[in-house]
């Protein structure tokens, strides 16, 4: 799967298969910062996403978009003003000196990566430790995006593709040019405009795309400029809206949403640090997940303590503060409440057909 077909396809895998049209999706929103949460300050980027994948569902009016690689907002669907301000330097030094090996990476987890060109900095992190589409644990990724104050260009990391497939689709509908070196690997560079330019390449089970609009010499040198680097050196490289300790996120997240039996919410300590709004939909997306399977449970046992259960449960999240706060600035809070009013009646949805609960809500809300 391409990293650039990867929407489209998953829009297809989604229920794209249980409606007869799906929405155009629209920009995703971006948010702020954890803990504390503060509003941020920056500006919409559209989500090429998932790092570029994506289920879209349109349920009462309201689009949730579960992502999975890059772009710019966390499951959650709408676009959403905010900007954060990233101050630069001016100078135009050389590039600073990087690592010349290939990084050594841990089995299951993304890589960190800063650029260490002059006046480049990290402006945004999205990504999810699990594929948020089928569940799986073998599709990471993360999307990292970096800015100079005028210009932006995007990192994809992920894991569970293929290189060479990208490579080829790549050249499919652009011109390849010389191969850079990064890392002491070969680096396969593309041109798909005049100024826009994307670079490919992977170690062991990761697989890397850079992706900006800049001229050939600039992308090469920003490219050049790309380095592994440990979680103390990316807490440091991050802005404040990413979330840099997942647990007390998660612990936070969770303090006043209730848990079905024997769920386990250091389950979801483990992932990248992204995002404050991407942790914040795995959190909630996966206690309301375990809800509704408690309540499908019920309905088959004909057990009515369990399926009361769970819709007590569910009618609270509309005071649980993550989703309130989430509310402002996406449409998956809608999603999530959605769902709650559906197993509370009738237990179905609207998704350009009526659709039952059972049917929808794994790929509604990214249920892993």
């Amino acid at each position: 799967m391409t990293y650039d077909d990867r929407e489209r396809e998953h829009l297809r895998r989604g229920l794209a298969v249980l409606v007869e049209e799906t929405p155009v999706a629209p920009e995703l929103p971006t948010i702020s910062a954890t803990p504390p949460r503060k509003r941020s300050q920056r500006s919409p980027v559209t989500m090429f996403v998932t790092a570029a994948a994506a289920v879209l569902v349109t349920i009462g009016g309201v689009a949730l978009l579960q992502t999975q690689g890059s772009g710019d907002a966390p499951g959650a669907a709408e676009t959403v003003s905010a900007t954060s301000t990233v101050t630069v330097p001016t100078t135009s030094a050389a590039v600073p000196t990087n690592s010349v090996t290939a990084p050594v990476l841990a089995a299951g987890e993304l890589p960190y990566v800063v650029s260490r060109a002059p006046g480049w900095a990290i402006s945004y992190v999205e990504g999810s430790g699990r594929d948020l589409v089928d569940g799986s644990g073998d599709h990471q990724y993360m999307t990292i995006q970096f800015s100079n104050g005028e210009s932006e260009a995007d990192l994809a990391v992920e894991t569970g593709s293929d290189v060479e497939t990208l490579i080829a689709d790549r050249e499919s509908d652009r011109l390849r040019l010389d191969d850079a070196s990064l890392w002491g690997i070969t680096v396969a560079v593309v041109r798909a405009g005049l100024d826009d330019h994307s670079a490919i390449w992977a170690v062991d089970h990761v697989v890397f795309e850079f992706r900006a609009s800049l001229d050939e010499q600039s992308f090469r040198s920003v490219l050049a400029s790309l380095d592994v680097v440990s979680d103390e050196d990316w807490v440091a490289s991050v802005p404040e809206t990413v979330v840099t300790d997942r647990s007390a996120a998660v612990n936070e997240y969770l303090t006043d949403v209730p848990f079905p039996p024997g769920f386990d919410a250091t389950s979801l300590y483990a992932g990248p640090k992204v995002h404050w709004y991407h942790v914040g939909a795995e959190v909630t997306g996966a206690v309301t997940c375990a809800w509704i399977e408690h309540w499908i449970e019920g309905k088959a046992a004909q057990d009515q303590k369990a399926i009361d259960e769970a819709v007590n449960a569910m009618a609270t999240s509309r005071d649980w503060e993550i989703l309130l706060e989430m509310a402002t600035e996406g449409g998956f809070s809608d999603g999530v409440w959605e769902y709650a009013d559906a197993i509370a009646g009738d237990g179905t949805v609207v998704g350009g057909r009526v659709l039952t609960v059972e049917e929808s809500y794994r790929e509604a809300l990214g249920c892993w």
